[in-house]
């Protein structure tokens, strides 16, 4: 939809009263209640798996590995100042 059509519509629904606002949410929740739900990245790789596409399903890793992240201490100049003089 156009951003301009769009626009207009946003404005037609704010000049209605707000008993009309209702009637309009409830046919609008009535139609986007009829649209199919995307699957969670769970139940994909679950029918990908029933399918034979994967042949297993790792694990995902815990954030807590994340948190327990230390880094390494560096004497010099910054790794990035290196990694750009190199390239130059």
């Amino acid at each position: 939809m156009a951003k301009a059509t769009l626009d207009k519509l946003m404005e037609g629904v704010k000049a209605l009263t707000p008993d009309e606002q209702q009637v309009l949410r409830g046919h609008l929740d009535a139609l986007l209640g009829t649209m199919p739900v995307r699957p969670t990245e769970k139940e994909l790789e679950r029918k990908l798996f029933e399918a034979g596409l994967l042949s297993e399903i790792k694990p995902k890793a815990a954030a807590d590995v994340y948190r327990k992240f230390k880094p390494i201490p560096v004497k010099g100049k910054p790794v990035s100042e290196t990694i750009v003089e190199e390239r130059r």
